[in-house]
């Protein structure tokens, strides 16, 4: 391997200790994440960011149903923002490519039935939220992986930004 994928379980004890973690102490309900760069460093480099992405949420979902977690394993990606609404503008990998913002994904656990893409959630916990977009996109844009329960498009502008933030939540 060229060191991006030191060996296929690599990270698994980071991201298991973290999970256990985060279910322990509250954080699942801070939404605490765990960046892909922290898992190795190599995964600073953005044209990493999607294969090293899946990667870890692969992971994360053979913990979580090794250890019978109750619980959804999301990946998130945050894309460019703007001060108009950019909508979903990419259909493959490299188009996605094109729109990732300046942060590496990110993993995040989320209690089930409490994930941010059922719209009720986001509209009771994001009031300072003026205009919101949630949109179930096609997982197809990542190639052939296809262990997920969906991907979901946000768009939303918090009433102090001038700018709209933008991310995909891509399910498991």
């Amino acid at each position: 391997m060229d060191g991006t994928y030191p060996s296929n379980n690599y990270g698994e004890s980071i991201i298991e200790s973290w999970m256990h973690t985060i279910i322990r102490d509250g954080g699942i309900d801070r939404h605490d994440d765990l960046h892909i760069d922290k898992i190795n460093a190599c995964w600073k480099d953005k044209n990493t960011w999607i294969l090293a992405g899946l990667h870890v949420f692969d992971l994360a979902l053979n913990i979580r149903d090794r250890e019978q977690l109750p619980v959804s394993v999301v990946l998130g990606f945050a894309l460019k923002s703007g001060i108009q609404p950019r909508h979903v503008n990419f259909r493959a990998t490299v188009d996605l490519e094109r729109e990732l913002g300046e942060t590496p994904p990110s993993l995040y656990l989320f209690r089930l039935g409490q994930e941010p893409w059922i719209e009720t959630e986001l509209m009771k916990t994001e009031d300072r939220v003026g205009d919101a977009t949630i949109e179930k996109i096609n997982s197809g844009v990542f190639g052939s992986f296809l262990r997920t329960k969906g991907s979901f498009y946000f768009e939303f502008r918090a009433l102090i930004d001038e700018e709209y933030s933008r991310s995909i939540l891509i399910a498991g």
